[in-house]
């Protein structure tokens, strides 16, 4: 394609293919020519991969696999020297426009890193404040070592960007010399955006005293009018020194006045950091509405940027699992870690989402390894790598319960930095290592002083998670402390609600359901566990609901109504009492799979759906019983009308014999495993009468009829409804009893109704298509082949639809059928079909 074009196109294409998005100006001073506008509209036009950005500013962008395809053409076609010129043009051209970054870009494409150090130590805070520190990392890393050494701002940047990645010791190095230089300079304002920065890595390292002290130090330096950095020093002292001693809920405050300033000043990016930590403490506290709010906010700003290392998601994703929405918690887990690959610390940060996720949906070996992947490299993960040990621990515990790499675990725990501020979620996880992987005489119950602290100063949701936790240990032990502790734990867990993301951890009170029973609502809170997990409660309540009596007895059936199953039916099996045998009996008859019944042409039983397993009838006369039930399947067929029509000569014992023995062989062959009182009734019987039961069997008859009725509704697609009522049809109504005289009465009845519906079908009116007119037709000489008017609605829906050939078959067959097999000779509509569509020859 490129090679087709003019040569002043192909000039034009492979000299602005280095750019990401083209204006005419400079895609003139690119390729030398008069008219870039004209070239970019005609391409624009063409369909030649390029797309234009907006109306008004005339920018455009080529398709990235094209700009990949030309730009290697570049390189191969012309000089290195003339490669580098051009990125100098664009260079020179987009600084004079101060269209920083991508001045930065071309400089560094160039290998004039000096005129790009120049520019990020200008401009670099600028691109920070966007929320393109991802960016800004990815320039100096083309930057020599020395100029960012020989310059305080490229190392107040370095500082930020190393920190962002995990690379600790370089971050405080080049924080702490850009420091020394504005200190020496005398200009507050810059050191006091290094004791920002600096304060903002050691928070993340988890070295909570040393952040505040920085931020503390900050706040003093920092001038009145620089509103950026003192925002963000004061949102670093409350997640700092705030956190670690005030109420929480007084740190949500904050956090919110910060993120409302910022956001007036124009400070997105600020705004959105402070939205994040306000969302996750809002999570610790219990408002989980506010939570996913600010969280929302935060995301939104960050997912609308390319690649950047606040995009985890993690906090985001921990917050939806809280309200069991995992299918999205997943979409952003996996997004986070897409978004995060450059840097190590936040890709961990979203793996651990991804972990939490895998988690929650009990695949704990998968969420395990992923976490071992993660800690596999601890140094540069700073507090992360604290959280994502607590959640192998758990991983291990609800999962493989491996008592050595647990113990190796808590030792890697006890031998690394902890952060203070990440006590409360770590309490559970000490509590369990210690628990499983040493001769635990109930100091594991240590650490619910940990949870009773924070839950003093306001983090309710958390502090009731990790009591449920400890509630799973304690239950291991003895005494009245462990059993105080499991008891607030179930209590906690019914008032917080978020049952469906505690499952894996309630469940283990299961084995301990009768002690629950015995506690002050203690069968409310079990209840209400089970209705967020029945698959992990319904065989407790099964094995316990005889043994209940009163209100407690009433919710547990109830329960059981509800979300028992065929095998809680078995269970129930062995009691006597009057409800649980009621309660079997609508189990039985609730989970039972439904009988599909054709009845045109050959009677076929399917089972589960039209397409399911055929059940073999082979005997005559219970072919003939089943037949009866389906032509009287909305209507009653008393025994004596059952007993006339099958056993007619018959003396009335023997006949009543014969009925039940038929009903009872019909039950058999329709659930090979039928036992009475233990099977669903496919067939109703009474003293008085005979029924398919509607609950569990459809026939097509029923459903012929109840798509005819729907055909005048507005619900659903008319022309599909159409197609699905003449698929019905596939011959005589109970074809296999032809010489049955009550059958014969019958079918005249059905095929009546049949006709008056699929006619107007195969005549072309209502909503069908040619295909489904002329299947509507055929259907109908199924039923009487004789047929004409059927016929002849066939053969015009041939002849519309362009097959005249076939029309005109039809007819000859349809008129040599009426003189062979009745001696009749064509009607005048039809002879004057024949006439419209044959040739006197033929």
């Amino acid at each position: 394609m490129l090679d087709q074009q003019s040569e002043q196109v192909r000039n034009f294409l492979i000299s602005t293919s280095i750019l990401q998005q083209i204006n005419a100006e400079l895609a003139e001073r690119l390729a030398g020519v008069q008219d870039g506008a004209g070239i970019l509209s005609d391409l624009e036009q063409r369909g030649l991969f390029t797309n234009r950005l907006d109306a008004d500013e005339a920018r455009y962008r080529y398709h990235g696999l094209f700009r990949d395809f030309l730009e290697r053409r570049l390189t191969s076609e012309r000089s290195e020297g003339e490669v580098t010129g051009l990125h100098i043009h664009a260079a020179s051209y987009f600084e004079t426009h101060e269209q920083w970054p991508q001045a930065i870009h071309h400089y560094l494409k160039a290998g004039l890193t000096p005129q790009a150090a120049r520019l990020i130590a200008r401009y670099g805070e600028d691109v920070v404040s966007e929320g393109r520190l991802g960016l800004v990392d990815e320039w100096l890393q083309q930057l020599p070592a020395k100029a960012i050494r020989d310059n305080a701002r490229l190392s107040l940047l370095y500082g930020e960007a190393c920190g962002i990645r995990g690379d600790w010791d370089n971050a405080l190095v080049a924080l702490s010399r850009a420091r020394s230089f504005f200190a020496k300079k005398g200009d507050p304002r810059m050191e006091a955006l290094a004791c920002l920065k600096t304060s903002t890595v050691m928070s993340n390292m988890g070295q909570v005293e040393g952040a505040a002290e920085q931020a503390v130090l900050g706040l003093r330096l920092a001038p009145p009018d620089a509103f950026a950095t003192r925002l963000r020093l004061n949102g670093n002292l409350a997640i700092t020194s705030t956190w670690m001693n005030g109420p929480l809920h007084a740190v949500a405050h904050e956090l919110r006045r910060i993120a409302v300033e910022a956001k007036s000043r124009g400070l997105e990016h600020f705004a959105a950091i402070a939205l994040h930590n306000h969302g996750m403490l809002l999570r610790q506290i219990g408002d989980l509405d506010g939570s996913l709010k600010s969280l929302e906010q935060a995301t939104r700003f960050w997912s609308d940027l390319p690649a950047s290392p606040f995009a985890d998601n993690a906090e985001l994703v921990q917050s939806l699992l809280y309200r069991d929405d995992t299918a999205r918690a997943e979409r952003l887990a996996n997004a986070g870690v897409m978004s995060t690959l450059p840097w190590a610390r936040p890709q961990a940060e979203a793996q651990y989402g991804r972990a939490a996720v895998l988690n929650h949906q009990g695949r704990f070996e998968e969420s395990a390894e992923v976490l071992r992947h993660v800690l596999a490299d601890p140094a540069a993960l700073g507090a992360t790598a604290e959280i994502g040990s607590g959640l192998l621990i758990e991983s291990l515990y609800l999962g493989t319960a491996d008592v050595l790499e647990l113990r190796e675990v808590l030792m890697n725990l006890a031998a690394g930095p902890s952060d203070p501020r990440q006590a409360l979620v770590m309490a559970p996880a000490r509590a369990i290592a210690t628990h499983v992987s040493t001769e635990c005489r109930g100091q594991c119950l240590d650490e619910a002083r940990v949870l009773e602290e924070w839950d003093r100063r306001g983090a309710a949701l958390l502090t009731a998670v990790g009591l449920v936790k400890l509630g799973v240990l304690a239950l291991e032990h003895h005494g009245a402390r462990a059993r105080q502790l499991s008891r607030l734990a179930i209590a906690r867990a019914r008032a917080v609600g978020v049952h469906r993301y505690l499952r894996w951890w309630l469940r283990r009170y299961a084995t301990h359901a009768t002690w629950i029973v015995e506690q002050d609502r203690g069968i409310e809170a079990m209840l209400s566990f089970a209705e967020a997990d029945p698959d992990g409660w319904r065989g407790t309540i099964a094995e316990m609901v005889d043994s209940l009596t009163g209100e407690a007895r009433e919710a547990a059936v109830a329960f059981l109504a509800s979300h028992g199953t065929v095998e809680t039916a078995a269970a129930l099996r062995s009691t006597r009492s009057q409800d649980i045998g009621d309660l079997r009996r609508a189990l039985i008859s609730k989970h039972a799979p439904s009988l599909f019944i054709r009845s045109f042409g050959a009677i076929v039983v399917h089972r589960g759906s039209w397409l399911g397993q055929t059940s073999s009838i082979e005997k005559r006369r219970m072919r003939a019983l089943l037949a009866l039930l389906v032509a009287n399947y909305r209507s009653t067929l008393t025994r004596e009308m059952a007993l006339d029509i099958l056993w007619p000569e018959s003396d009335p014992s023997s006949a009543i014999n014969s009925l039940n023995q038929a009903v009872f062989q019909l039950r058999r062959v329709l659930d090979p495993s039928f036992r009475d009182g233990e099977s669903p009734q496919y067939v109703l019987s009474t003293v008085d009468a005979l029924q398919l039961n509607p609950a569990h069997t459809v026939t097509d008859l029923d459903q012929f009829r109840r798509i005819a009725d729907e055909l005048g509704g507005e619900s659903g697609d008319p022309i599909d409804r159409t197609a699905a009522l003449v698929d019905i049809v596939r011959g005589e109504f109970l074809a296999e009893l032809r010489y049955e005289d009550w059958a014969i009465r019958l079918r005249t009845a059905v095929h009546a109704e049949v006709r008056n519906v699929l006619l107007p079908i195969a005549m072309g009116s209502g909503n069908a298509s040619s295909d489904t007119a002329v299947r509507a037709a055929c259907a109908l000489l199924e039923l009487d082949p004789y047929d004409e008017e059927a016929q002849l609605a066939m053969a015009r829906q041939l002849d519309a639809s362009g097959r005249r050939a076939a029309a005109r078959t039809a007819i000859l067959r349809f008129a040599k059928r009426l003189k062979d097999d009745l001696d009749e000779r064509p009607s005048g509509e039809l002879a004057a079909a024949l006439a419209g569509w044959v040739s006197p020859r033929t």
